[in-house]
């Protein structure tokens, strides 16, 4: 009951702080931090819409009002996608990567505070595992290769990472364990 308790007072005091600091702040919801984020790190700062929507975990027409109001705002746009006749594009405008660059050192040193700087190595090793057994129970599709004991960072966390200003001293910067997250974002 106490792991309970704590993860659900953790999931709901760290995203109401992540919230509050991006809208304080960068006058932003999470939402649409996630979204400006997971386009800035896409090859050409685009993603089909269905892929998109999936690496957010909404629904396609939730993503598709979020979307509307990124394109009144000029920071997103959408575009046919050339691959295929029926499905579209979201694209980040450079006006929208600028609202993000912006806003991403001090969303990223609100984690670092919230959390981050009160754990030990260890710890966020501890936390990185547990995390990864539940997403495995729920059968979502992990980056976490186990027998390297690394994240496969490639296709989008490493330029998020990158593109959000926190150094990336590993060798190989596309295969970064717990402890290599944690000090780079330890800073």
């Amino acid at each position: 009951m106490r792991a309970w308790l704590a993860y659900i007072d953790l999931s709901t005091l760290l995203g109401d702080y992540l919230e509050r600091q991006l809208q304080r702040d960068a006058g932003l919801s999470h939402a649409t931090y996630n979204l400006l984020s997971r386009l800035s790190v896409a090859p050409d700062r685009s993603l089909r819409m269905s892929d998109l929507a999936e690496h957010l975990k909404v629904t396609r027409s939730r993503l598709s009002h979020a979307l509307s109001a990124l394109e009144k705002r000029g920071w997103a746009r959408r575009t046919d996608d050339p691959t295929d006749q029926r499905g579209q594009l979201a694209v980040l405008t450079d006006e929208g990567l600028a609202v993000l660059a912006a806003a991403a050192p001090g969303h990223l040193a609100a984690a670092r505070r919230a959390m981050f700087d009160h754990l030990t190595p260890d710890q966020v090793r501890q936390f990185a595992e547990i995390g990864e057994a539940i997403i495995k129970g729920l059968g979502i599709k992990q980056f976490f290769i186990a027998s390297t004991g690394r994240y496969d960072c490639s296709d989008l966390t490493t330029r998020y990472l990158e593109h959000a200003g926190v150094p990336l001293p590993f060798e190989e910067p596309h295969l970064v364990t717990p402890n290599d997250l944690y000090r780079a974002l330890k800073g």
